[in-house]
C-alpha cells in the first residue's frame, strides 16, 4: 500500500490446503488477514479483521485451528482496549468473531500488547500476552473461536526493576506450552505442567548482550525441547539458546 503503512506486527501460517495464511497491521493498525492463493503468494484475498483507531490491530499472532480455519490474536479495540481474538468462520475468512478476552473495558492501560498464540494438542489456542503494569497472562481457550477462556498471571511485575514483558509460547510433543518473557533485564524459561498452564516451573536464563531488556521468539524442535532467540534492545549481538 503505497499511502499507508502496511506489513507491521505480521505473523504468518500455513493453511490446511498449504498456501500461507498471513496477518499484519495496515495504516492506522486495521488488524488484516492476508489469505494466499498458491505456496508462493503471488495473489492474495485480503480480509481486515477489525476497523479500529489508532492501534487497533497491532502485534499479531496466528494459528490455524483443527478445522483449517485462522485463528488471530492482537492488541484491539473491539469492547475495549484489550487483547482481541478473531476466529473465521471458515478457510476465506468469509466471516469473523471477535472477542475480547481480556479484564475489559475498565482496565485499558495496555493489556493484549505482544500477543503470542499457539495451538494445544487438543487443537484449542493458547495465547500469552504482555499486561502492563501487571505483568504476564496466559489465556486458554477452552472452545475453537475462543468465545470461552480461562486466564492467570503467570509473571507479575515486581515493583523495583523492568517488569515482564516480551511474552513467547509454543506446545511441546507434552503438549504443554513452553512460554518465555524478560524481566528484570533477564530472560525466563517457563515450562507448564498441564494445557492452560496452571501449574509451572521456571528457569531464569540470565541477561544477554549490553544488559538491556531482551526480547525472544520461541519454538519447539522435533525432539521437544525449546529453541529461543534472544535480540538485546538497544543494540548487540542476537543469540540462539537451546536446551
Amino acid at each position: 500500500n503505497q499511502w499507508r503503512p502496511a506489513g507491521m506486527h505480521n505473523a504468518i501460517a500455513i493453511g490446511a490446503n498449504g498456501n500461507p495464511v498471513i496477518s499484519y497491521t495496515e495504516g492506522d493498525a486495521d488488524p488484516i488477514l492476508a489469505i494466499c492463493a498458491d505456496p508462493t503468494c503471488s495473489s492474495a484475498t485480503w480480509v481486515t479483521l477489525e476497523a479500529g483507531t489508532e492501534r487497533a490491530g497491532n502485534f499479531t499472532s496466528i494459528v490455524i485451528g483443527a478445522d483449517g480455519n485462522p485463528v488471530i490474536s492482537y492488541y484491539g479495540t473491539a469492547q475495549g482496549t484489550a487483547p482481541v481474538v478473531a476466529a473465521c468462520a471458515d478457510q476465506t475468512c468469509s466471516s469473523v468473531t471477535l472477542t475480547n478476552i481480556g479484564r475489559g473495558p475498565a482496565y485499558p492501560d495496555a493489556e493484549g500488547m505482544l500477543t503470542s498464540m499457539a495451538l494445544g494438542n487438543d487443537d484449542l489456542p493458547v495465547i500469552v500476552y504482555e499486561d502492563e503494569p501487571f505483568g504476564v497472562r496466559v489465556a486458554k481457550c477452552t472452545n475453537a473461536t475462543c468465545t470461552a477462556w480461562s486466564t492467570l498471571v503467570l509473571s507479575e511485575t515486581s515493583l523495583a526493576g523492568v517488569g515482564a514483558m516480551y511474552p513467547s509460547v509454543a506446545v511441546g510433543t507434552t503438549g504443554y506450552p513452553f512460554i518465555t518473557y524478560t524481566k528484570d533485564f533477564a530472560l525466563h524459561l517457563v515450562t507448564c505442567a498441564d494445557e492452560a498452564c496452571t501449574q509451572s516451573s521456571s528457569v531464569n536464563l540470565g541477561s544477554f548482550g549490553n544488559g538491556n531488556v531482551v526480547t525472544g521468539d520461541l519454538v519447539v524442535d522435533n525432539s521437544g525441547s525449546p529453541v529461543m532467540i534472544v535480540n538485546p534492545v538497544g543494540g548487540g549481538s542476537g543469540y540462539l539458546i537451546t536446551q
